[in-house]
């Protein structure tokens, strides 16, 4: 049998958004060859608040979408992965966020910042989680929750990569 039997009708998915989600990670590193030396300051920082939740985000959604078609898997055990991976991206995640001024404050962050770079990825968090609960607890409700987590990190960090794509190469521009 080629996948678990209760992600079988979901095999092509997981396989075309795992492919994508390969494609857009090399396409990241190459990007980063091509604007290297456009930050500076505490580069291994900005890159770790920046960069690496989208790099994250990539590996992500491969990762979950080869284990998804292991065969022999059970839900409980996909369930159990999930939420630890849940566990580690929300405290990533919130070890992101302390890094940006909250909305009072002065800060570079615009209101679309924060809902591209907070509110989006915190609800894909809650939908991470749900997917998780719902494999551990067997119900029907759950591939297709974890389908649109994967669907909606892919989309929203391929958007916040083109968008930190075009910061650097107009901050390239500043400094030419």
């Amino acid at each position: 049998m080629p996948t678990a039997p209760f992600l079988l009708a979901w095999q092509t998915f997981y396989f075309i958004v795992a492919t994508a989600a390969a494609t857009l990670a090399g396409l990241l590193f190459v990007g980063l060859t091509f604007s290297a030396g456009v930050v500076k300051g505490d580069v291994l920082r900005l890159v770790r608040i920046w960069v690496e939740p989208l790099l994250l985000d990539y590996v992500q959604v491969l990762g979950i979408g080869a284990v998804a078609v292991m065969p022999d898997l059970t839900p409980v055990a996909l369930g159990s992965l999930l939420l630890a991976l849940w566990l580690w991206r929300a405290w990533r995640y919130l070890e992101v966020l302390r890094h940006f001024k909250g909305l009072g404050e002065k800060s570079d962050l615009e209101l679309s910042d924060w809902v591209e770079l907070a509110v989006l990825p915190g609800l894909l968090l809650l939908l991470l989680a749900g997917a998780g609960a719902g494999f551990l607890l067997g119900q029907a409700w759950a591939p297709l929750a974890l389908a649109l987590n994967l669907l909606g990190s892919l989309l929203l960090t391929l958007y916040n990569t083109w968008s930190q794509w075009v910061w650097m190469l107009a901050e390239k521009s500043k400094k030419d």
